[in-house]
Parts: C-alpha cells; structure tokens; sequence
C-alpha cells in the first residue's frame, strides 16, 4: 500500500513532468489554468499536495483528464514494479 507521501510526491512528479513535456514554466501554468502564481509554486516548493479542484483546473491546461492523469501514475508505479 502507498503512503500519503508517495501520493503527493507522484502528484507532483507527474504534474512537473508533463509541464516539462510541453516546456511551461509555474508562470505559464498558473495562467493558464486561472489560478495565482503563487498557489502552483507552492506545490513544487512546499511539496504540498493540490486539492482536487485544483488539481482538476491544472490538468485540463495541460489538456489530460483526472482519470487519465492517474491512470499514467498508475502505468508508471506497475512498470517499475516489473523492472
């Protein structure tokens, strides 16, 4: 079973990967997704994890879906558990 800390991490890993994949920094983000700045800095500064909400407007700038999201953590945590 995962701990809440492992979650959190991989929330934000994954959320940071996908920034990476489209080359948005926490400015661009926070723009698009019609939030402050501040509150998606925090999450990669303070490892806070984002509420659903949140979480829910930051992925659709990204253009993923919540279930899509997780269902990609979920491939990653089966894949390295196979390696």
């Amino acid at each position: 079973m995962m701990e809440e800390q492992d979650v959190k991490d991989q929330v934000i890993r994954h959320v940071q990967f996908l920034m990476n994949e489209r080359h948005w920094t926490v400015y661009r983000l926070a723009k698009e997704a019609g939030v402050p700045i501040s509150t998606v800095g925090n999450l990669f500064q303070r490892g806070s994890c984002p509420s659903l909400p949140l979480l829910h407007k930051l992925l659709e700038a990204l253009g993923i879906t919540l279930s899509g999201f997780f269902s990609d953590i979920e491939e990653e945590n089966r894949l390295q558990k196979n390696r």
